[in-house]
């Protein structure tokens, strides 16, 4: 998802695998809110088991133009037997910081 909003709510992301990060969901330039979904037994060879997430720069958002900002809610979410190879079995944050 590029430079979208989006509202995912109440579904289920299975057994998905990506070679590289977020095994059901890589978001990329973000604002999205995830509400009441199951992910469960997705997986990477790298980082991000369920969900890979990397932020976008927001110059009115963030502190620093290296990092950018993130416009994500997690709520009510389920993350279930999800595995990474590398880092982050169930969700990664590329860098991993939040406020």
């Amino acid at each position: 998802m590029a430079s979208s909003k989006a509202t995912i709510t109440n579904s289920t992301f299975t057994n998905n695998y990506a070679r590289n990060v977020g095994g059901a969901m890589f978001l990329n330039s973000h604002t999205i809110t995830l509400r009441g979904n199951t992910f469960a037994g997705n997986s990477t060879s790298d980082r991000g088991g369920a969900i890979y997430m990397q932020p976008r720069i927001n110059t009115e958002k963030a502190e620093s133009k290296k990092y950018g900002a993130y416009d994500v809610v997690l709520e009510n979410n389920t993350f279930r037997n999800n595995k990474a190879y590398g880092n982050g079995g169930a969700l990664y944050i590329d860098p991993s910081a939040i406020t």
